[in-house]
């Protein structure tokens, strides 16, 4: 998984030539406010005008760059996530992301997520991969819903933005996650059928009915991704066709008003990053 720096990215892509007379947001044209990151916009556009195309590959697969004018970027550190850093000694274990969020307690959000980049920026890692959001938890079989603030977008959105808020204020860069990732989006549910349900324990059924009680398959050692894999499955006897297709496709309103809300508050608020996209 990468995380993609707005800033750095932006002006990548922006350095190529823009129409003047376009009316699209393009970062390069000039036309696009951005507000407490137009310093660091500027500052990146001046430094990808000097790599070439190499250097400019090395620098977004996360690679610390020289470059042949004498320029110089360290790569960043990344790490996991929202609730500590991970398999790091010397570190606190902080609220599982799921159970704070059942608080409903702003100040608690903030200050875990505060105290979360404190630790971070003084092990000096630079990025969390975190906070985790979208509605995760549709479905109980869907995984990494413990380290996300539950299935309520509104909910998603106030502490994704909480926790963004807090880390810029730290000093320390938000990665979100797990932006538009069909795994995480309610697609991956590992060993559940079509309607996200557990996993039949008969797996000798060949009906492909999927009202059947006995189409969801039992998962077989190639899908090993359990809770994360892929969107649909499909019966470990290869002379059966039981596995119920899941689907994770999500329509426009769905994806802007369910999956994207809480990363406009996470941007809002001072996001620097995503991944998974």
């Amino acid at each position: 998984m990468k995380i993609h720096s707005f800033a750095l990215i932006g002006a990548i892509f922006g350095s190529a030539s823009a129409s003047s007379n376009t009316n699209q947001g393009l970062l390069s044209n000039g036309q696009v406010s951005l507000g407490d990151w137009q310093a660091a916009y500027e500052n990146a556009s001046h430094f990808v005008s000097k790599p070439n195309t190499t250097e400019k590959i090395n620098l977004i697969t996360g690679s610390s760059v020289n470059t042949t004018d004498g320029q110089t970027f360290t790569a960043l550190e990344f790490l996991d996530g929202s609730m500590g850093l991970q398999d790091y000694y010397y570190v606190s274990a902080f609220s599982q992301a799921s159970g704070l969020a059942m608080t409903w307690d702003k100040d608690a959000i903030y200050a875990q997520a505060k105290a979360v980049a404190t630790e971070f920026y003084l092990k000096g890692i630079q990025v969390v991969d975190g906070p985790t959001s979208q509605p995760l938890g549709r479905t109980p079989w869907g995984g990494r819903s413990v380290e996300t603030f539950g299935s309520d977008p509104y909910l998603n959105g106030i502490a994704t933005g909480l926790s963004a808020k807090a880390y810029k204020d730290t000093g320390v860069i938000g990665g979100a996650k797990e932006t538009n990732r069909t795994g995480s989006m309610g697609g991956g549910v590992g060993a559940g059928g079509g309607a996200g349900g557990p996993p039949s324990m008969d797996s000798s059924s060949s009906s492909a009915s999927p009202s059947s009680s006995s189409t969801a398959a039992q998962p077989s050692s190639s899908s090993a991704g359990g809770m994360d894999g892929g969107a649909s499955m499909s019966s470990p006897s290869s002379s059966s066709s039981s596995g119920a297709p899941y689907s994770s496709n999500a329509d426009t309103k769905t994806l802007h008003e369910m999956y994207l809300w809480s990363f406009y508050d996470g941007v809002h608020s001072g996001l620097g990053g995503a991944m998974c996209l």
